[in-house]
């Protein structure tokens, strides 16, 4: 199968593509940053590119602070968070981010050799060349197709094939996601399947990866559970001492996997709470009629219209209060 020739039948390759092939043929070394702690998607969006730019003479470094899931491991010895020399990198990737302030670094990156590859509505364009397309529901269909573009020979590498189908199913939820308007993550996994990948494998990772500590975390946070507005708001935290006791942490994708299983619910919030910097992380999901997003995005966070998210300075209770606040003020006043 082409699949070169079926993704420009069915979807196109943009000239922003062209664009940044250029610069990553261009370039000698290579740095390519995620967001702030980087799930799946952004994961799998690093990882395939840096391993396929290797194959072709480049020298990458995939950069993150972390703290990366259990089931993430297997990758987290690929990344560092230390950069000797910027000045000598001829090209800064920004993947799956949509804002500046969304990467854990403390110098800043030069606009001229920065690439943004994106698909949230609220990326800001902060790149010299920017493709950002929200019709997908995964940053990892971005590079799918950029390698695919690029003449990538995926029969070469199954890690590579394989991390960019666990990138796209992790954000399309394992085709929970799947909407009229967001379906190209089907024919992406077709095609990778065609290459190689185990979808199987991909599930194991996302739902059969946990150990008992980590379901018994779990536990304690569906017990915390609290609703509001005849039970069409859902939301619970989890507090930095939850973590420590146990030693785990809680993917939100098996989290929220249980709380949106609740049918009166509408939105969904989890609200990770990190006493010692005084500050929440707070994840947001919700049903195709509302935009978390924007509500996420006075706060400062951003995402999609029905996932999200926002890390806001302040105490639980406090951070509670004016989160949920607006989603009245906004949804239902």
């Amino acid at each position: 199968m082409d699949i070169k020739s079926t993704i420009e039948t069915v979807k196109g390759f943009p000239k922003e593509i062209a664009e940044i092939a250029r610069e990553l043929n261009n370039a000698k070394k290579i740095i390519i940053f995620g967001h702030k702690n980087p799930d799946m998607d952004c994961i799998g969006s690093q990882v395939s590119l840096a391993l396929a730019m290797r194959e072709r003479g480049k020298e990458v470094i995939i950069y993150s602070n972390g703290p990366f899931h259990s089931y993430m491991a297997d990758y987290e010895k690929l990344y560092t968070n230390k950069v000797e020399n910027i000045d000598d990198i001829d090209l800064f990737v920004v993947v799956d981010t949509s804002s500046l302030n969304r990467i854990d670094v403390d110098f800043e990156l030069p606009f001229e050799k920065v690439i943004v590859l994106d698909h949230h509505v609220t990326n800001e364009n902060f790149g010299k060349v920017n493709y950002i397309d929200s019709d997908l529901i995964s940053a990892t269909e971005i590079i799918f197709m950029l390698l695919v573009y690029m003449d990538y020979s995926f029969e070469k590498n199954k890690t590579v094939v394989q991390i960019l189908l666990d990138g796209i199913l992790s954000d399309n939820g394992y085709y929970k996601h799947i909407r009229t308007d967001k379906y190209m993550s089907l024919i992406f996994t077709y095609l990778l399947i065609s290459k190689g990948a185990n979808p199987k494998e991909t599930y194991d990772k996302m739902y059969v990866n946990n150990n008992i500590a980590e379901i018994k975390l779990l536990g304690k946070i569906l017990d915390r559970i609290e609703s509001l507005k005849g039970d069409q708001i859902i939301y619970t935290y989890q507090t930095d001492n939850d973590e420590n006791e146990n030693g785990v942490q809680v993917s939100s994708a098996l989290l929220f996997q249980q709380m949106t299983s609740i049918k009166t619910g509408k939105i969904f919030l989890y609200f990770k709470v990190n006493t010692a910097e005084n500050k929440v992380i707070v994840s947001m999901r919700c049903s195709p009629e509302y935009d978390i997003g924007s509500i996420c995005n006075i706060f400062g966070g951003g995402g999609h219209k029905v996932a999200a998210g926002a890390t806001i300075s302040g105490d639980y209770e406090t951070v509670k209060k004016k989160v949920l606040d607006k989603i009245l003020e906004i949804y239902f006043s």
